[in-house]
């Protein structure tokens, strides 16, 4: 094989493996609540998690050395030489499942790139249970369903269709079609819950709106609508609806902006301390006040330079106990927006607060997950930053300082973090 070919897989398969490696090592590893959130099978084949693990590095890890698996053509045992020990903890029917339906994926994605790619001579598939003991019966139901590449039914039934699944999609030529029984009616099945979707839609921008839309009230969903059709990407629709319990509500009607899902568990019921019993050893030591800005674009101006970023440098990346915050320039000026607040004097509170929090709770919005990050400091205020989870990382959204006991408030969702 010449240095162009591409890698193809070992023995016994027979689909290159460049598309599969790509994707696979594309993956980008997120928290299980983020994960099993999502309602598209599509954002879940782009991301990897794992039950258990609470530490992002610990699952890019397990991400990284399933992405080599699929490469290198491993077998279960071969990838569990160089695991961390807590996958090991998981138990071993934990990690073949891990394993199982994270190649398998990948294997499912680049055959059908690669089937797209010959739909010109091979415009039909056929679903291809392996119909043993294990099979489920929905599966052997679809065993030798055929229909053309771009059938609908495609789009619900891809392999893996569940855990562990093994099925797979062959494709064939109209001749290999007819002779199979094509054409004939589609049995009346569903894959399992949760992987009724295609991996590969290129359009999740685009459903993601419209799932948005649907959760949300009529008048934010109007406002969505017509952002959308400019641009489509959650990062600028969110900059439509400003956080109901940071900004000043009574600027907006509760239907304009976007609030945390109630009835959220509370730090007393993840048996948190009371902040205000929290003594200074625990507390950092608070940084320097700045001075207020005159205007606006200048507390920009103070918040940017508090921070290090510039024109030259766009991109703050910052590690976290939990993930890599993302830091931009233009999403600065919405947090210093209301005049009155003059945010920008606490500018040096961010960077302690998301590196050294004494708390990090993953809170459910109407449209998905912020991380509040809570930093406690000696002396009258605390401070907290707050990331929005998004498809590309999770960027920083908003900032506010409070009394201890106003900060108590804030700590509701799921605790991913605490001293």
């Amino acid at each position: 094989m010449s240095q162009a070919d591409p890698p193809r897989l070992p023995e016994g398969f027979d689909v290159p493996f460049a598309e599969a490696i790509a994707w696979a090592r594309g993956r980008k590893a997120v928290l299980p609540a983020e994960f099993y959130g999502a309602r598209l099978q599509a954002v879940r084949a782009r991301s990897f998690a794992i039950a258990g693990l609470a530490a992002l590095d610990q699952v890019q890890q397990v991400a990284d050395s399933l992405a080599a698996a699929t490469a290198d053509g491993k077998t279960l045992r071969e990838w569990q030489r160089n695991l961390p020990d807590s996958v090991f903890e998981l138990g071993s029917a934990r990690r073949e499942l891990i394993f199982r339906n994270a190649v398998q994926t990948h294997y499912g994605i680049g055959r059908t790139i690669q089937q797209r790619e010959n739909a010109g001579t091979r415009p039909y598939l056929m679903w291809n249970a392996i119909n043993d003991s294990r099979t489920r019966p929905t599966h052997r139901a679809m065993d030798n369903h055929i229909a053309p590449v771009d059938d609908p039914i495609w789009r619900r039934w891809f392999p893996p269709a569940g855990h562990n699944c093994r099925c797979t999609r062959i494709s064939l030529t109209e001749a290999q079609a007819r002779a199979r029984g094509y054409p004939k009616a589609a049995p009346n099945v569903e894959p399992d819950a949760g992987w009724d979707g295609d991996p590969t839609d290129d359009d999740v921008p685009g459903r993601l709106l419209a799932e948005k839309v649907a959760h949300a009230s009529t008048a934010l969903a109007d406002a969505m609508r017509l952002r959308g059709k400019s641009s489509p990407l959650l990062e600028d629709l969110q900059r439509a609806a400003p956080d109901c319990d940071l900004l000043d509500a009574s600027r907006f009607a509760s239907e304009w902006c976007i609030g945390p899902r109630p009835g959220q568990p509370t730090w007393k019921d993840a048996g948190r301390p009371d902040l205000r019993r929290v003594g200074d050893d625990s507390r950092l030591i608070a940084p320097a006040m700045l001075a207020a800005a005159p205007n606006r674009s200048d507390a920009v101006n103070v918040l940017a330079k508090a921070l290090g970023l510039s024109a030259d440098r766009p991109l703050l990346d910052v590690q976290t106990p939990v993930e890599t915050a993302l830091l931009r320039p233009d999403l600065l000026a919405h947090m210093v927006e209301k005049e009155a607040d003059a945010r920008e004097r606490y500018a040096n509170f961010i960077l302690p607060t998301l590196r050294d929090p004494f708390e990090v709770w993953g809170v459910e919005y109407a449209d998905g997950i912020r991380n509040r990050y809570i930093g406690l400091f000696r002396g009258a205020r605390d401070f907290m930053v707050v990331l929005r989870v998004n498809l590309d990382g999770s960027l920083m959204w908003n900032v506010m300082q409070a009394t201890t006991e106003k900060m108590n408030a804030h700590r509701i969702g799921m605790l991913r973090y605490g001293k």
